[in-house]
């Protein structure tokens, strides 16, 4: 979702602002110029200057300014978050771990016996699932499609209520 989200608010950022940066208008063109992958494109796409993360998070950062927020903070948090939930994807050393059982030398292949980082785990997916819903419910704001927008913010508020978000905090 990290990367998801980070793209689609670099493009709507420029949306809202009715004027695209050079690197948004690249990034959309990289995009849409992607091949499909077959026998010769496996190796990996042809090398080319492709737009950075970094380039790509000033969108955030000036969104966050013209809503009164820290840019620079809010750059800091994602970074870091997505750091984390990167190491889960992708299977880092210290989450795999977690999956493994010392007493029996062996993983837990059908998930994690211990209830509290099973909470830990839902309440990760919850917040994933808010940041994927808040991004569409900007898209939205963008096209100026004020049903889904409210539609959006209150599956965003039944999910934050909700009795899973609780016991994922540990409540309940």
């Amino acid at each position: 979702m990290g990367d998801l989200g980070l793209e689609v608010i670099a493009v709507v950022e420029g949306e809202i602002r009715g004027e695209m940066t050079t690197a948004q208008q690249k990034f959309i063109g990289q995009f849409f110029s992607r091949p499909a992958m077959d026998s010769v494109s496996i190796s990996g796409p042809p090398k080319n200057d492709h737009v950075s993360r970094k380039e790509l998070m000033k969108a955030h950062v000036k969104l966050a300014e013209a809503a009164g927020q820290d840019g620079e903070e809010i750059r800091h948090l994602i970074r870091k978050l997505n750091w984390g939930y990167d190491g889960y994807v992708h299977g880092s050393y210290s989450s795999t771990m977690e999956l493994y059982h010392g007493g029996r030398d062996q993983f837990m292949l059908r998930g994690h016996e211990e209830e509290e980082l099973r909470r830990r785990y839902r309440r990760a997916v919850s917040a994933k699932l808010v940041e994927l819903l808040n991004t569409f419910r900007l898209v939205a704001m963008a096209q100026d499609d004020k049903a889904l927008s409210s539609e959006l913010a209150e599956a965003v508020a039944e999910l934050v209520s909700s009795q899973e978000q609780m016991l994922a905090s540990g409540g309940g």
